[in-house]
């Protein structure tokens, strides 16, 4: 990368997790997130609690300080598969059941609202595997997962399926 482009890029996370999360054992709260994400550039975040909005006033005041976007999210169970939600509140989430329920919630929002098939083919109890393909019109875009090493990479099925319905 050129270093006159460097100023065109945005550093984000759109799939973080936190302490408040009610299933994840994490050591680190949202304030101490913020604060290692600003220090490692970070511009825009999404805390993505597991089946709850994370909404929680006081961070996004700080993140406002740090100067730092960060986007009311969730993480929910649908049917068996996760689902990244992004820009939504309590309301829009209380009625996902399933992939019927996003589809409608989709089209009552239009694009203000954004979702993301996280880790879709890893070997989690969340991962949506071959139904992504069944229920590809819920998403907007598809994780490319930080998780793998060498041979173990389950991005390159997502990588396919991405570029097939690009």
């Amino acid at each position: 990368m050129r270093k006159e482009d460097a100023n065109d890029w945005i550093k984000l996370d759109l799939h973080i997790h936190t302490f408040d999360d009610p299933k994840d054992k994490l050591d680190y709260s949202a304030h101490e997130l913020l604060a290692r994400a600003r220090r490692l550039g970070f511009s825009v975040l999404a805390i993505t609690l597991h089946d709850a909005v994370f909404d929680r006033p006081e961070v996004f005041a700080a993140a406002q300080r740090l100067k730092i976007l960060l986007i009311p999210a969730a993480e929910m169970r649908i049917q068996g598969a996760d689902i990244i939600l992004l820009n939504i509140n309590r309301e829009d989430v209380e009625g996902l059941r399933s992939f019927d329920d996003v589809r409608q919630l989709r089209a009552r929002r239009g694009q203000s609202l954004f979702t993301i098939a996280p880790h879709p083919f890893y070997l989690l109890g969340g991962s949506i595997g071959k139904r992504l393909l069944d229920e590809i019109d819920c998403f907007d875009a598809i994780e490319f997962c930080h998780f793998h090493k060498g041979f173990f990479n389950p991005n390159r099925r997502a990588m396919r399926v991405a570029e097939n319905f690009s």
